[in-house]
């Protein structure tokens, strides 16, 4: 009960910018949009450590069972039409670090403490409460938290034009998160299995690029990262790629204070299992999202708040994809750091 409250909380804290989607895979596998990485210069010896907090709110409806006649049903196990009523809040908070190996290259990295929070309901067509023939196989009333996998990269930045600046950085993830056998297995068995991945299981490489301008109190900023999977886990699980574009422009308005605006396209490729693509798995998606931000500082630490909200989401299906409706309105992220 607690943990649904808070999921309704959080759902109706960012409700106001509702924006349905094709569900599901939505409710399989939650991850937050990817975030722009730091692009502080720093000096050869400086260091920066800081800590940043993304989550969002999610209510998925989608059904299962059959229409129609049960004796001409394929679906195992047979059951009449149903709908799951699933909410979810994923967050997850990193701890982040910078250090100046030179006025050019600095070594950063960041270890994420991840989390998901579900809880959900069953229907019949009538509304009224329905129990599943297989019960809470695929989805329950749960918390789940532990260690997602840290980024290790080499950043470097290069300044020129008065007033221009460039930044290429690259590394890769470090496989620590947690990772789970092949549920589509376990769920052509009718057997408890779990969806949510902490970890890939294997060295992701990462690769950000960035070009930015300063001019008086403008500032602006052209940005993108990229993340893939060049293999498949002991699990045979391949994550999908991920791709990050952005345009961002702020304005200074106060000497420790700035305001930022940004457009972003997200794009998550599918998952595979043992180099297969599974059709009731995740089958990515793609997103415009729109961005707002400000940083201050009081003379110390730098502070930040960002929302997201999408302008535009697709939710990828295929052939055997269960129909139904996803919400995830609005990513709220919470940062602050210190320069040591």
């Amino acid at each position: 009960m607690i943990q649904r409250a808070a999921v309704l909380v959080l759902g109706l804290m960012t409700g106001l910018w509702s924006l349905p989607g094709l569900a599901c895979p939505g409710c399989q596998n939650p991850n937050l949009p990817m975030t722009r990485s730091s692009s502080v210069l720093l000096k050869a010896g400086s260091a920066r450590v800081g800590a940043q907090l993304g989550l969002s709110a999610i209510e998925v409806i989608h059904e299962s069972g059959c229409r129609g006649a049960l004796e001409s049903c394929i679906e195992i196990p047979q059951q009449p039409l149903h709908f799951h009523e699933q909410w979810m809040v994923p967050a997850q908070l990193s701890g982040t670090f910078e250090y100046g190996l030179t006025d050019t290259f600095a070594i950063e990295g960041q270890l994420p403490l991840r989390s998901t929070v579900a809880s959900v309901e069953y229907s019949d067509e009538n509304g009224d409460a329905y129990e599943p023939v297989e019960g809470n196989i695929h989805h329950r009333n749960e918390v789940l938290v532990g260690l997602g996998d840290p980024e290790l990269t080499l950043r470097g930045s290069w300044v020129f034009g008065g007033g221009w600046w460039f930044i290429v950085r690259a590394g890769s993830s470090l496989p620590i998160g947690r990772t789970e056998p092949d549920p589509f297995k376990a769920g052509d068995n009718l057997e408890e299995h779990q969806h949510v991945q902490f970890g890939t299981g294997t060295f992701d490489p990462v690769l950000g690029l960035e070009l930015a301008r300063s001019y008086g109190r403008l500032q602006g900023a052209l940005y993108s990262q990229f993340k893939t999977a060049l293999y498949e886990n002991s699990y045979g699980f391949r994550a999908g790629a991920r791709t990050l574009f952005g345009l961002q422009g702020g304005y200074r308005f106060a000497e420790r204070a700035v305001s930022l605006l940004s457009i972003e396209y997200m794009r998550d490729a599918p998952e595979r299992w043992s180099g297969e693509i599974q059709q009731d798995g995740i089958l990515g998606r793609q997103e415009i999202l729109l961005g707002a931000s400000v940083g201050f500082s009081f003379g110390g630490p730098q502070y930040n708040l960002a929302l997201r909200t999408p302008l535009f989401r697709e939710i990828f299906q295929g052939e055997d994809t269960e129909a139904g409706e996803i919400f995830a309105p609005l990513t709220l992220s919470l940062g602050i750091q210190f320069s040591l």
